[in-house]
């Protein structure tokens, strides 16, 4: 499997990563950033890391796992940079999170298959 990763910051051992304050967008629409944020959060995770990352900005314990969706891997605490500072994730992402979202939405559901799978018991 081939995942894209994002929200992961410069560091001593990477210096071609970005710094996140330099992402910040104050004007980034607040119902789409909430949105990314929900979706960041509800990503399942897919490694658990010793230690907790602490936020580039301002300092926040910010957890010690990576979540994925099956197409990217994020640290679990980008959900709170998104949050909290307004830190903007790639165009491409934001589409992607908003489409997953809005196709989940309008899913219908089979509520037949559960009691079928579960009969008898």
């Amino acid at each position: 499997m081939h995942l894209r990763a994002l929200g992961y910051w410069r560091s001593d051992t990477n210096d071609r990563l970005p710094h996140p304050a330099n992402l910040v967008d104050t004007t980034w629409d607040g119902n789409e950033r909430a949105l990314v944020v929900d979706y960041l959060d509800d990503g399942r995770t897919g490694r658990r890391f010793m230690g907790v990352s602490l936020c580039r900005i301002c300092g926040a314990h910010n957890g010690g796992d990576e979540k994925t969706d099956g197409v990217y891997v994020w640290p679990s605490g980008l959900a709170h940079y998104v949050e909290h500072h307004g830190v903007r994730l790639p165009k491409e992402f934001v589409e992607h999170a908003i489409r997953q979202s809005e196709e989940l939405e309008a899913s219908t559901v089979d509520r037949t298959w559960w009691a079928e799978q579960t009969a008898g018991a």
